[in-house]
C-alpha cells in the first residue's frame, strides 16, 4: 500500500543575504518495518529527517545485520525519556503512474472506484505481474498475455477467471453481461486463441526433456534426472517493446546473486538458470510438486 508526500528539490543555494529556494514534488511512500532485511542503502529514501538520522547512527553502531534485531529488548528510540521507538519507517519509492484505491471525503473513506471526488489516502501499484499466459493463434504463432496483480484483481471482481484457459467462453460472457470495463477488456486474449501454458513465480518446470522423456522419468522413478532439469520461476517482466523476459533458477539453488559465481553467464553455463527472453524459447513444461517434493502434475 502506498501514500503520497512531498520530496523536497533543492535549487541554486546562494549565499550572503540571497535566499536559498527550495522545490518540493510529490512523491509515493511506503511504510517498511525496520528488520534484518533493512540495509544502510535504503536509509537516504527515509522520509522524515530526524528519523533518518537516528537509523543512519544505529546502524553505525551495530553494523547492517545486527542494527535491527531484538528490538523488543533493544528499540530503536527516537525519544527514550518518552518511551518513542522506531519501529517502522516511510521510504520514498520512486514509483509513478499508482491507481488511488480509496478516497477520503467529509471524515469518511470511500473505495476510488465509486467516488471521483475528494482526497487519494492510498495507492496501487499495477506494474507487478501476477502471470503472463502463453496462448497459440490459428496460424500457430504463440503468444503472449501478461496480467498484472491489479488486473487479476479487476477480473476476479467482474467474475472473470484470473487464469483464462478459454477464451471464447470469457468473451461470450463479457458479451452476455455487457461488461464495459475498456482497460480489462483489452487485455484479453482474443477469442480464436488456444491456451497452452501459464508462468507464475515460484511454479516448477522442467527444462531439457521432451513431454515423452519427462514422462518415462516419472514411470522409472528417475528422480536424479528430474531434478536435474526442474526449475522455479524467479521473475517474469514483460518489456515496453513487447518482449517478454522470464528467469528460471534451478531448484535446488539457494541464492539468486550470480555474481557470487561469476555473473549470469556462468550461472546459465554451470545449468543454474535458464533465460527466456522470446516465447520461442519457451521450452520448459510446467509440472505440480507437493509438500514432500513428489511431482503430482504435468502440463498446463
Amino acid at each position: 500500500m502506498h501514500r503520497f508526500a512531498c520530496k523536497p528539490m533543492h535549487g541554486l543555494t546562494l549565499q550572503k543575504g540571497v535566499v536559498t529556494v527550495i522545490c518540493y514534488r510529490p512523491e509515493y511512500v511506503r511504510r517498511y518495518p525496520l528488520s534484518s532485511e533493512f540495509k544502510l542503502k535504503d536509509v537516504e529514501f527515509i522520509v522524515d529527517e530526524r528519523i533518518k538520522a537516528v537509523v543512519q547512527q544505529r546502524i553505525e553502531e551495530f553494523g547492517g545485520k545486527e542494527a535491527f534485531k531484538n528490538l523488543d529488548t533493544n528499540p530503536v528510540w527516537l525519544n527514550k525519556d518518552k518511551g518513542i521507538c522506531i519501529r517502522n519507517v516511510r521510504l520514498f519509492t520512486g514509483l509513478d503512474g499508482l491507481i488511488p484505491l480509496h478516497k477520503s471525503k467529509d471524515g469518511r473513506t470511500y473505495s476510488a472506484k465509486h467516488y471521483t471526488t475528494g482526497k487519494d489516502v492510498d495507492y496501487v501499484s499495477t506494474r507487478n505481474n501476477h502471470h503472463i499466459a502463453i496462448y497459440r493463434d490459428p496460424e500457430g504463432k504463440l503468444c503472449d498475455n501478461a496480467v498484472t496483480f491489479w488486473d487479476a484483481l479487476k477480473r476476479k471482481g467482474l467474475g472473470l477467471p484470473i487464469i483464462i484457459k478459454n477464451p471464447k467462453s470469457v468473451w461470450d460472457y463479457i458479451l452476455s453481461k455487457e461488461i464495459i470495463e475498456n482497460d480489462i477488456i483489452e487485455g484479453l486474449p482474443k477469442d480464436n486463441w488456444e491456451f497452452v501454458t501459464s508462468v507464475q513465480q515460484n511454479e516448477m518446470f522442467v527444462f531439457g526433456l521432451d513431454l515423452p522423456s519427462l514422462k518415462q522419468a516419472v514411470l522409472q522413478n528417475d528422480l536424479a534426472l528430474i531434478s536435474q532439469n526442474l526449475f522455479r520461476v524467479q521473475k517474469m517482466s514483460k518489456k515496453s517493446s513487447g518482449s517478454i523476459e522470464i528467469v528460471f533458477r534451478n531448484h535446488l539453488e539457494t541464492s539468486v546473486d550470480d555474481k557470487k559465481i561469476g555473473g549470469e553467464v556462468i550461472s546459465k553455463d554451470l545449468g543454474k538458470v535458464v533465460f527466456v527472453k522470446s516465447l520461442g524459447k519457451m521450452t520448459g513444461i510446467k509440472v505440480g510438486i507437493d509438500r514432500l517434493g513428489r511431482l503430482i502434475k504435468i502440463g498446463e
